[in-house]
């Protein structure tokens, strides 16, 4: 994975509004085009990740920052998906319905480049990578 996507691990999640979420845990990478598409949210409830859309995600590497453009209560209330470190096509359309995504724009942008411009090879699952959360101080941050 790209350094970009090695940043993100353990990054603070804010919603679309600026509400904190949570850690991100691992990032899921689609097999098929090796584009990133979710964030699995550490959120603190029950003990469960929440799988959250990175489409339209800003990432601030200086903050350690990761603002999502759906809000808390989404992801709250999103679909349990078991984490055995894929997606199932089924899971994954029903999270798509769930965050009211089109599939064909689900791949990450970053910075204005989409994700297929900058090369991110696919690792053979759609998630490999973990990260412990940390302590770090979570003031508010302005994207």
């Amino acid at each position: 994975m790209s350094n970009l996507l090695d940043s993100v691990l353990g990054s603070t999640v804010y919603d679309r509004d600026g509400d904190r979420v949570g850690k991100v845990k691992k990032i899921y990478v689609d097999n098929a085009s090796g584009f990133p598409t979710w964030v699995a949210v550490s959120t603190g409830l029950f003990g469960r990740d929440a799988l959250v859309p990175l489409a339209g995600a800003e990432h601030r590497r200086d903050h350690a920052a990761l603002q999502v453009r759906v809000g808390k209560n989404q992801v709250k209330s999103a679909p349990y998906v078991v984490d055995d470190g894929n997606i199932s096509q089924r899971s994954e359309r029903e999270l798509f319905e769930h965050y009211d995504i089109d599939p064909a724009l689900s791949a990450w942008k970053t910075y204005g480049r989409p994700y297929g411009e900058v090369p991110v090879h696919n690792r053979g699952t759609s998630a490999d990578r973990t990260a412990e959360g940390d302590d770090r101080d979570d003031a508010e941050l302005r994207f």
